[in-house]
């Protein structure tokens, strides 16, 4: 997923916004997903190379690198940059039998896909800095983000969503009339709030 932050905010959707196709009424980054993580199952088929779906949530037990029979983009990566990333877990034995040439490609066109969607995000006129969060994001930030002028990792990055979600804000907006009747407005609001 990548997104654009400004002020310390991400920039939101403009208009009327769908999760899960249903129409909703609230403010939501916007973002733009690919369809390609750490945990997509790489496969050739005719001599190609084929990037299918993800097993994320198994990449530690099915992928190849942790001793599993899956071949995954993280595999591909840790092949060609195996001091990038740190986990006790991986037995990089495991990698010896997918080809070098097979997983260059794969870093290569995974590559291509992210930095030409940050690229369509980035100012004309400047190279914005990158923020990179992630469990997987130690394989990209110094192997394919050279170019820019900066790009960091925050303490914390491996588990920004978790950490997103507990600080996630949430809101309402309420329109309506309401009489004073020997209130005041800030108590309106004050009980409006609680409600």
């Amino acid at each position: 997923d990548i997104g654009m932050v400004s002020h310390g905010h991400p920039q939101t959707e403009e208009g009327p916004v769908k999760v899960l196709d249903i129409p909703v009424n609230v403010r939501l980054p916007k973002v733009h997903s690919l369809s390609t993580g750490g945990g997509n199952l790489v496969n050739t088929h005719n001599g190609d190379l084929l990037i299918e779906d993800t097993i994320a949530s198994d990449i530690t037990k099915d992928g190849l690198a942790w001793g599993g029979e899956q071949w995954t983009i993280s595999d591909s990566f840790l092949k060609i940059f195996p001091h990038a990333f740190k986990d006790k877990h991986i037995k990089y034995e495991n990698l010896k039998g997918i080809s070098t040439e097979d997983c260059l490609k794969v870093v290569n066109t995974v590559s291509s896909r992210i930095r030409e969607k940050i690229r369509q995000l980035q100012p004309k006129d400047q190279y914005v800095p990158l923020v990179l969060v992630g469990g997987g994001s130690p394989l990209l930030l110094n192997n394919i983000f050279t170019k820019f002028d900066k790009a960091i990792q925050p303490v914390g990055y491996q588990i920004c969503n978790a950490v997103g979600a507990c600080y996630a804000p949430l809101s309402s907006s309420l329109d309506k009339v309401f009489w004073l009747n020997d209130r005041t407005k800030e108590e309106i609001v004050e009980r409006e709030k609680e409600r």
